[in-house]
């Protein structure tokens, strides 16, 4: 083939690919705009950002569909105006007539390996910091929409909201008000470790939101209440307390992009499947479940001691030392608390709290408080102080005892600090029959087979590139029709068979079951079907490559 004929024909077909991939790319990546500016608010700026960033992960999947339509084009006028019957009277071969589509084919492939595997996840993440930078509108456009927006261990329900301006020596800070806020925290079910339950409710008139970006790209949120109420989920007496200001979080805000395997560049997801353990979301279930073996561990310990020797359990902080003395019944271990429910009847409750103020001179005197209570209901968690938990002690239909004489409190709360034990601060591993152990294998399978169906499917949409050009210029020569028209509907059945078995096969391979030892199967069975789209497209382009050939 000569070096004119070549050129002429290469021309051709990467003008009508240009066109068409530019045509492709701007069309979906105003598509894919249309969600983010209508439920994030986007101003024109970041509407503008949002453009750009779309647009390479949109350029990837035009090329495909763009080049397939290209050589379709060219090759079915090549054909129709007998062009293709001139060189082929000239002694030039249809195999060598199709040397143009394969150097374009293999250039966009290359191109679209390189976009998937680096660019993409990188515009991705730019993309999603335009997002977190608006996020205080996000949340009120939610609000102001459905009236609650849910995040990892809350959800958050309100009337109205509305951004407000943060302060100048702020700049990573977002702020926004909420009207009649309610604010359900989550906590993982007992049971199943992947579902959540109400904990705690907490309602008042007005809450202000605080979105702070730390430096590790990490965003949280939290949310101070003004003027309501707090109860517990568990609401045996009707218990209640009034909150003058409190405050809940902070809470991260999780990343829908950061950890998704979609999004991530290659180095990356070699990294990961060598290491598990580099995934935020792996390693945030270790640390949760050996966080909550702790507390586990050392509620446990608070339980025996109640049970055994003379039934008492004693806290030191600071110049305070509390007291709880069990009842004839054993305490529970319900809900990460330790319950001790005393006689029902207020006349035979025996004392079951003690707190005594140590005196801090010389000088000093002594104060105890002592309180008799239907239920003494003990939590804790670990403090953002390392080494420590944070202990909450709420005492229901109570009697208070102390210096000035006894009085009635539907529900008392004692909240402070203290160091974790020793042998509770040795935990550093998941017990392997842990509902966190068995969540743990189920996430780390998962991801495991998501990183491997997103790396074959990287490669099966490259190598669709070349092989859609192929199918192309056989379809366009055999349909003899340089319509634009034409040429998009006979393009389009091989290209959307291509995609569709790609994301199928891809669906399959991460679709986990229920049993473990039949994941291999699973991830087998989608991995075939990654590439069954370029397999039959390849027999096809064979098949009429040499029907054409013999021609």
């Amino acid at each position: 083939m000569g070096r004119t004929l070549f050129l002429y024909i290469f021309k051709d077909l990467l003008r009508s690919f240009l066109l068409a991939a530019i045509g492709l790319t701007m069309i979906m990546s105003f598509g894919g705009l249309l969600k983010p500016l209508t439920k994030q608010g986007l101003d024109v700026a970041q509407m503008g950002w949002m453009l750009v960033y779309l647009m390479p992960a949109m350029t990837t999947y035009a090329l495909p569909i763009a080049a397939l339509f290209a050589t379709t084009m060219v090759y079915g006028r090549l054909s129709a105006d007998n062009e293709m019957n001139a060189c082929r009277a000239s002694g030039i071969s249809y195999l060598a007539m199709t040397t143009p589509a394969i150097l374009l084919g293999l250039a966009v492939a290359l191109l679209s390996l390189l976009l998937l595997c680096f660019i993409v996840p990188i515009f991705t993440l730019q993309m999603e910091r335009v997002l977190y930078s608006n996020i205080s509108q996000l949340i009120a456009t939610q609000i102001d929409r459905t009236h609650e927006i849910t995040f990892n261990e809350a959800t958050i329900y309100a009337d109205d909201a509305r951004v407000i301006k943060p302060p100048p020596d702020m700049p990573n800070m977002q702020i926004v008000e909420l009207i009649s806020p309610t604010v359900v925290t989550l906590q993982p079910s007992a049971q199943d470790p992947t579902l959540s339950k109400p904990k705690e409710f907490m309602t008042a008139r007005q809450a202000t939101a605080f979105i702070r970006e730390n430096p590790d790209a990490q965003v949280t949120l939290e949310v101070q209440l003004k003027g309501g109420i707090s109860f517990p989920r568990d609401l045996a007496g009707g218990s209640q307390v009034s909150i003058g200001t409190t405050s809940f979080g902070p809470v991260p805000i999780p990343s829908s992009i950061r950890e998704n395997t979609k999004f991530m560049t290659i180095n990356q997801l070699k990294r990961i499947l060598a290491d598990p353990m580099r995934s935020r979301e792996i390693s945030g279930i270790v640390t949760k479940g050996v966080q909550q073996a702790q507390v586990d561990a050392y509620l446990a310990s608070i339980a025996q001691r109640l049970q055994t020797g003379d039934r008492t359990f004693t806290f030191t902080t600071g110049s305070e030392r509390t007291t709880i003395r069990a009842a004839a019944t054993a305490p529970e271990l319900r809900d990460n608390s330790v319950i001790i429910s005393y006689n029902e009847d207020p006349q035979k409750r025996e004392v079951g709290f003690v707190e005594i103020t140590l005196p801090t001179s010389a000088a000093g005197n002594e104060r105890i408080l002592q309180a008799v209570a239907r239920q003494i209901r003990i939590t804790a968690q670990l403090s953002s102080t390392p080494g420590s938990f944070d202990i909450n002690i709420e005492l229901r239909d109570t009697m208070l005892e102390g210096d000035t004489g006894p009085t009635a409190r539907p529900l008392v709360q004692r909240s402070f600090r203290v160091p974790i034990p020793p042998p509770v601060a040795a935990i550093h591993q998941l017990a392997p029959d842990s509902p966190a152990a068995q969540l743990l294998q189920r996430r780390q399978a998962r991801l495991i087979n998501y990183i491997i169906a997103e790396i074959h499917a990287r490669l099966s949409f490259t190598l669709s590139c070349l092989i859609l050009m192929l199918v192309g210029a056989a379809l366009g020569s055999l349909f003899r029709s340089g319509n634009i028209l034409s040429a998009f509907a006979v393009s389009a059945i091989p290209a959307v068979l291509c995609v569709a078995l790609i994301v199928t096969g891809q669906h399959t391979a991460e679709n986990l079951p229920s049993d473990l030892s039949k994941m291999s199967s699973v991830l087998r069975l989608g991995v075939t079907l990654i590439y069954s789209g370029n397999l039959l497209t390849l027999i096809l382009a064979i098949y009429l490559t040499l029907k054409l050939q013999r021609q």
